[in-house]
């Protein structure tokens, strides 16, 4: 599976990721980089949140 791939098939599949601007960036076989715009996902503090790397 492509990048784009994945992309398509989670904005298909969540329809609010479309809202979110959501990219997929890269995939490899043991990492995703994921990226989204910053308007559409602000917080009340004017920040998006951040999430750390997921490990097995």
């Amino acid at each position: 599976m492509t990048a784009q791939a994945l992309q398509t098939l989670i904005r298909t599949r969540i329809p609010l990721a479309n809202f979110l601007q959501l990219r997929v960036q890269a995939l490899e076989p043991d990492r995703a980089v994921v990226g989204a715009a910053l308007e559409p996902n602000r917080n009340g503090h004017g920040a998006l949140f951040a999430a750390l790397p997921a490990r097995a």
